[in-house]
């Protein structure tokens, strides 16, 4: 007799063991320096630094440094002695991180762990947007400065400090980005706040000019947790390569913050990969919150 019946959906997704990555990054050389072959580098710092967890000391803010906090704050990296420190001080909206492939993709994954600020409360800010930008990719141009397209994360104010995830791009052309899809949940407080989580993002350029054939997908799991969540997924999005037929080549982690922070607040970012292959844990189920139109194969398991 069955004691209890669990039914896993098992999506047909293409989940590598062994991907092909571009570039990764633990900060565990405290800095910005690339650390492979590829032709990946990070801009200058913008109120980001490399922090040393064990000692609570900045060792990289665009040149190395020796500064020691003694406040209290806790630096303490995912893996390893060193992450990426985003800061925004209280009242002000900006901090990022900018990089650049060197090259060219008409097809991405990135998987990167964030913590979740200790104080974390989503900001209102003082007009009337409170959208937090979240990371950002695009080809030749960022937004309407770009013949090919951008794309964006960002948080959105669900109310009492809590945050939604929504995904928009622009169509190129020069054109700006079109009205937020798919807010769904992510940050809920208090529990989350000093939390790790993983995001893994898939963008996909159009196949060729005007196919009308991109696609994106976001992933998020926890450090307590053995799953995927899959909040956005969109196909027969107009993703356009550029003029030239260029895919994605720059990006940022973080930036403007519609909604400023009434508290000094800090992100710090880990174990960052970006990949042509899929970089989703094999092992992995996933909780399909946005679902394509997948056979999917069920499974019972009695114990």
């Amino acid at each position: 007799m069955f004691k209890g019946i669990a039914v896993i959906i098992i999506y047909g997704l293409s989940s590598a063991i062994f991907s092909d990555t571009i570039y990764r990054d633990g900060f565990e050389t405290a800095t910005l320096a690339n650390t492979n072959a590829s032709q990946f580098y990070w801009e200058a710092p913008n109120r980001t630094s490399v922090v040393r967890g064990s000692t609570s000391t900045v060792v990289y803010d665009g040149n190395p440094v020796d500064i020691t906090v003694t406040d209290g704050r806790d630096w303490h990296a995912l893996e390893g002695d060193y992450s990426l420190r985003f800061r925004y001080p209280a009242g002000q909206a900006m901090t990022e991180q900018r990089f650049q492939f060197g090259d060219q993709y008409q097809e991405i994954w990135l998987s990167y762990w964030i913590r979740i600020p200790v104080n974390y409360s989503h900001g209102k800010g003082g007009g009337g947007a409170t959208n937090n930008k979240f990371m950002s990719l695009w080809s030749d141009g960022y937004e309407a400065a770009g013949t090919g397209s951008s794309f964006w994360l960002s948080l959105h104010d669900v109310g009492n400090g809590n945050s939604s995830l929504g995904f928009t791009y622009s169509e190129g052309n020069n054109t700006g980005s079109l009205a937020y899809a798919q807010d769904t949940a992510f940050i809920q407080v208090p529990q989350d706040r000093g939390l790790w989580k993983n995001v893994v993002l898939h963008v996909r350029m159009e196949s060729s000019r005007s196919a009308a054939d991109g696609f994106i997908e976001t992933y998020i799991s926890a450090q307590d947790s053995n799953l995927y969540r899959r909040i956005h997924y969109a196909n027969n999005l107009k993703l356009r390569l550029s003029d030239l037929g260029a895919g994605l080549q720059s990006g940022y982690f973080m930036g403007w913050a519609n909604g400023s922070y009434a508290l000094d607040t800090e992100w710090l970012i880990d174990k960052v990969e970006f990949s042509t292959d899929s970089l989703l844990n094999p092992d992995y189920p996933v909780l399909a919150e946005n679902s394509p139109k997948m056979s999917a194969v069920i499974l019972v398991i009695s114990d």
